[in-house]
């Protein structure tokens, strides 16, 4: 539904606020924050949906708080949007599209699953929380190994985190990846988040922030806390081959707080 008319004017043009202060970032050098403003009432809330705002001036789309209503305003976003989430829990993995924004109002939405990042994608104010029980059978079942992943950093360009949070249990067979950005020519940048680790299964290991490939990531002024039952191990940040840089927050690793192939 699409939602233009007088009667909804101001509730649009505070929409459209937020999605041009979003869109300034991509000009900011880092380190930055968001300051959204207050709108009241919180338009999430007046709502009830997902909400996306068109950047052509189109008004808004609605659609309902469920798997498919997220699917249907990510598969439905162009670049420029912005979809504004409410207090949920969504499940199910999600692929951020390219140059648009992607934020809770209030309460942290949920999500039980992965996040992708694309170029250009902002997740802010989004929670992955996730229970993994892949291959728990024992070593005999090693064709249940499950790999947890949080967010997915983007095949080029840049993708970003601001104030989000991951927290993944593992009591099975597999690694956690709790942000992880594997493709060089991409580059994820968290800033403001927490990133919680724990495995307490029979094999896997526990990676914060990590990098391959030749890949890059910046974190700033994130909790990283990774934690594992031996002989698993736990890094705040890891990296195989490529950059990680982390300014500011605190990092706990119950191996190390930073480990290197």
């Amino acid at each position: 539904m699409t939602i233009a008319d007088d009667s909804t004017r101001q509730i649009v043009d505070a929409l459209r606020d937020i999605s041009r202060r979003v869109r300034r970032l991509e000009t900011l050098e880092y380190p930055f924050t968001v300051d959204f403003g207050a709108i009241s009432p919180p338009v999430s809330a007046f709502f009830g949906k997902i909400i996306r705002i068109l950047h052509d001036g189109g008004g808004v789309e609605i659609y309902e708080v469920d798997r498919d209503g997220m699917l249907g305003a990510l598969g439905s976003a162009l670049p420029e949007d912005a979809i504004i989430t409410p207090n949920c829990r969504l499940p199910g993995d999600y692929v951020f599209p390219d140059d648009v924004v992607v934020r809770s109002y209030g309460e942290k939405t949920i999500i039980d699953g992965s996040i992708t990042l694309r170029p250009g994608s902002f997740a802010i104010d989004i929670e992955i929380e996730r229970i993994v029980y892949g291959g728990q059978q024992g070593y005999l079942y090693l064709y249940d190994y499950a790999d947890a992943y949080g967010f997915i950093g983007p095949i080029n360009g840049v993708g970003t985190i601001q104030r989000c949070s991951v927290t993944i249990t593992h009591t099975g067979i597999g690694h956690i990846y709790g942000a992880y950005q594997g493709n060089a020519a991409g580059r994820l940048e968290i800033f403001d988040s927490k990133i919680l680790g724990a495995h307490i299964g029979l094999l896997g290991n526990v990676y914060g922030v990590s990098v391959a490939n030749g890949a890059e990531a910046y974190v700033e002024e994130t909790i990283l806390y990774s934690a594992a039952v031996n002989p698993n191990r736990g890094y705040g940040g890891f990296v195989w081959a490529g950059d990680l840089t982390v300014e500011g927050g605190s990092s706990y690793g119950s191996t190390s707080r930073f480990g290197k192939s």
